[in-house]
């Protein structure tokens, strides 16, 4: 499948940024609602994470013309949790949201450059929602 014009590719791009801004938000509340110290460091390194993704992105829309997003407007939850395993819970769950948008825009048809650079940001979805499934037993 192929985007129709720059307008339909500026208009994924703005929503992976939103995306990102949200996971972005989310992760930086719940490292500091986290009760283990492992949990708080692996959220605020994933919250930095997607501040970067969104930045590269927001670097993408510009160069094609475009005005990003400046801040998440959607719906992934705040991760409000009485407990380190749902608080995990909560954030697989955004993930997999985060994913799902991720996958969308990888059916397209993209310039090789920016496909490139969303599936460098995908394996890195992969490989954090492994962690996450591999951690609930764990929480708590």
């Amino acid at each position: 499948m192929a985007y129709n014009d720059d307008k339909s590719l500026l208009s994924i791009l703005q929503d992976l940024v939103s995306v990102n801004l949200c996971s972005h938000k989310a992760y930086t509340h719940a490292a500091v609602i986290a009760r283990a110290g492992y949990l708080r460091a692996m959220f605020d390194d994933l919250a930095k994470q997607r501040r970067e993704f969104a930045e590269e992105l927001t670097d993408e829309i510009r160069q094609r013309g475009g005005e990003p997003p400046s801040e998440c407007e959607g719906g992934l939850n705040g991760l409000q949790a009485g407990s380190d395993r749902e608080l995990l819970t909560l954030a697989a769950d955004n993930e997999a949201e985060v994913f799902r948008h991720y996958q969308e825009a990888l059916v397209l048809d993209l310039p090789l450059g920016l496909r490139a650079q969303l599936q460098l940001h995908f394996l890195d979805l992969l490989e954090t929602s492994s962690r996450f499934h591999s951690m609930a037993p764990c929480a708590d």
